[in-house]
């Protein structure tokens, strides 16, 4: 920007904005260009000397590396909130999961890769009548909560052959000793590279107890029609004959 480096029609545009010389220094941010920082004479038109030039310079790095500064600190401190950010609501997601796994009526358990349970609902150890402590660490077959071992081997092949189970029925054993019928559903889940079994168990002894007594009913009502068909078919034979 010395005098000597513009054409005459620039430095009538110069002049017509006020300025007779000007030094401008690019400010590089993060290895770009961010803007410039720069001097201007209004009222000679002069070269300027080799010491302002290092001035500017020293002044556009400094403030350069200063805004440089700046960005990483707001970018840092940007990334910090975004963190929290997620870990709150990675935080509310397990909160809001450990309560739905702990209160819901259906027997719910964790298990890890190797089949040991790692957590279980409050549903779940009421049922079998099982502290917590007896129950993590150990595998279902451990805890002899099936009706017979065929059914867990049952639920093993089926798992292994499909990795996932949906409403697979099963006898299981209460607490107090009588047998019941349940619809499992099991599902992998991942932390980090490590795998997890979510299983789920819907009681539907009920259920089961009210089909098989509309079953008996259904039954009870055929064979006394066939009783009434055939006192018809007597009487009209008699009644004929």
């Amino acid at each position: 920007g010395s005098a000597s480096f513009f054409k005459s029609e620039e430095k009538d545009y110069l002049r017509s904005i006020n300025v007779a010389a000007l030094l401008e220094i690019r400010v590089i941010v993060n290895g770009e260009h961010w803007g410039t920082l720069g001097v201007d004479d209004i009222y000679h038109e002069r070269e300027w000397t080799s010491m302002e030039v290092d001035v500017i310079k020293v002044a556009a790095g400094v403030l350069g590396a200063a805004i440089e500064r700046q960005l990483n600190d707001d970018a840092l401190k940007h990334e910090l909130m975004e963190r929290k950010r997620a870990e709150m609501a990675l935080r509310f997601s397990e909160e809001k999961f450990s309560k739905a796994f702990h209160t819901t009526p259906m027997l719910m358990t964790i298990e890890n890769q190797e089949g040991r349970f790692i957590d279980a609902n409050k549903a779940f150890l009421d049922t079998f009548g099982l502290e917590r402590e007896a129950v993590i660490g150990y595998g279902a077959s451990e805890l002899g909560i099936f009706q017979n071992a065929e059914d867990m081997y049952s639920l093993r092949r089926e798992y292994q052959e499909k990795s996932v189970l949906k409403d697979f029925e099963i006898g299981f054993r209460r607490k107090s000793g009588e047998g019941g019928i349940a619809l499992l559903s099991s599902e992998k889940f991942y932390v980090d590279a490590d795998v997890y079994i979510l299983t789920s168990a819907l009681d539907i002894t009920d259920r089961k107890r009210a089909e098989g007594e509309r079953e008996r009913l259904i039954a009870d009502l055929k064979v006394k029609n066939a009783e009434a068909e055939t006192i018809r078919e007597t009487t009209a034979i008699v009644t004929s004959t």
